[in-house]
């Protein structure tokens, strides 16, 4: 990713959702490569019930932390 311009943050911020969509397959008992739609929207569903992150703007979110609706985002 940075060779093709990505920032660190970036970088870092995908490195830390694969990492945990990881963690949520093997959780599942899923192989990741074989991931089927129901177990990527289990995954996003099982983010949107965390609690959300209390950072805002800078460093990046916790492990663990919650994925918020883009409705949310904006309020």
């Amino acid at each position: 990713m940075a060779n093709i311009g990505r920032a660190p943050n970036t970088i870092d911020a995908y490195g830390r959702a694969v990492e945990d969509h990881l963690r949520f397959c093997a959780a599942e008992g899923t192989e990741p490569l074989y991931a089927k739609p129901d177990t990527v929207a289990a995954w996003i569903g099982e983010m949107l019930e965390r609690p959300p992150s209390k950072l805002r703007g800078k460093g990046a979110a916790p492990a663990g932390s919650g994925l918020e609706r883009v409705s949310q985002i904006w309020l």
